[in-house]
């Protein structure tokens, strides 16, 4: 379990998201155990413009309803 930590973190700091980590390691962890773990990686800029690019603005997720 230890070194699977160890790689999850690894991963993450590298810039990978927390699907990629999940699908580099066959989806045996949760997303959710992969946040806890990687709770205080703090990502350089250039990590943080490239997971900007997965995040979809919610007035695009919305469809407008006329009725």
């Amino acid at each position: 379990m230890e070194t699977t930590k160890k790689i999850v973190i690894d991963l993450r700091r590298r810039g990978n998201t927390y699907s990629e980590i999940q699908k580099n390691l066959r989806n045996k962890i949760s997303k959710s155990t992969i946040s806890f773990w990687c709770k205080g990686i703090i990502l350089g800029d250039s990590y943080k413009k490239r997971l900007k690019k997965y995040k979809i603005p919610i007035w695009k997720k919305q469809e407008k309803r006329h009725f």
